[in-house]
């Protein structure tokens, strides 16, 4: 497992060094950023001396060094607009992202692969039927059309939860369900085809003429065949779900770092967009490394191959 980890960290290390290089062109490419902070008013020689205190004279090379410099040394500089170190804004922000996602998270697994099991264990049922049709309007519908359909309906006509913010339990029940849409449709559909593919092998019917209950058979033989595909898309999903949340964060007034981020690029407040955006790939990284290792755990073949 050890040889397999330390090639998977290297390209890890090389992907968010891309991710950082990115972000730091695009990030001046979105305008100038004393322009956006300074006063009508003010004067040609206080424009330069902000211009200066941000190392904006340097070219671009010694910038770019720097930034790097400093991303090695977690040190991202101080945000333009609060003139509070940048890891601090996102710091502050980043548990209400995270809280968001997580739940989000907690409604695919309970919402979207029950009922892929169920659809493919009865196929060709009104039940299947029906959970095919509410997978292709999930994955049809743009979740900034489901949330403010979401507000509209349960905030708006019937009054029965906030229409965003963050405090209590309620005000995440919308925004959750909101980011979870996509994903649960895409894991009933996956763990729909996943386990047809499973039910037609032999050992499955071998299972049921030994006389092994039904339960047994679908959960302890079927599911976990089936899983490996859904984990890799799981994964997948649940590192979309940090960067996804940016739309979602908007419309519901959620403080956390996508709507910092949609915040900081209006404000061309590049160091936080740099922090924010470079969170959401160590994000990615994280995930995908975890799910490579629960390859693993699912299947003992891969333990086998790699040993």
């Amino acid at each position: 497992m050890i040889a397999h980890l330390i090639p998977r960290l290297l390209q890890s290390i090389a992907v968010v060094f891309v991710v950082a290089s990115l972000v730091f062109v695009g990030s001046r490419l979105i305008g100038d950023p004393i322009k956006a902070f300074s006063a009508r008013n003010a004067t040609e020689e206080s424009i330069e001396a902000a211009r200066e205190r941000l190392g904006l004279h340097d070219p671009m090379i010694v910038q770019y060094g720097n930034f790097l410099a400093g991303v090695v040394q977690l040190d991202f500089g101080d945000s333009i607009h609060t003139q509070q170190p940048a890891w601090n804004e996102v710091r502050g922000r980043l548990w209400s992202t995270v809280q968001l996602s997580m739940a989000a998270f907690v409604l695919i697994l309970v919402i979207g692969v029950p009922i892929g099991v169920l659809a493919a264990v009865r196929r060709g049922s009104v039940p299947d039927l029906l959970a095919r049709l509410v997978a292709l309007v999930g994955q049809a519908m743009p979740n900034f059309w489901l949330g403010l359909l979401l507000i509209f309906i349960f905030a708006v006509r019937l009054g029965w939860l906030p229409t965003g913010g963050r405090g209590s339990f309620e005000n995440l029940i919308l925004p959750a369900i909101t980011l979870a849409g996509f994903g649960a449709a895409s894991a009933m559909r996956l763990t729909r085809s996943g386990m047809l593919d499973v039910l037609s092998n032999d050992y499955i019917r071998t299972a049921h003429a030994k006389g092994l209950a039904g339960r047994t058979v679908i959960l302890r033989h079927a599911l976990r065949n089936a899983l490996l595909g859904l984990v890799t898309v799981l994964g997948i999903t649940l590192a979309q779900l940090l960067a996804g949340s940016i739309i979602v964060e908007v419309v519901f007034a959620w403080p956390g770092v996508g709507r910092l981020i949609f915040r900081s690029i209006s404000l061309r407040d590049f160091p936080v967009i740099q922090v924010g955006v470079l969170v959401i790939a160590v994000w990615f990284v994280v995930i995908n490394i975890l799910v490579d290792l629960s390859y693993n755990v699912l299947d003992p073949r891969i333990r086998v191959g790699s040993s």
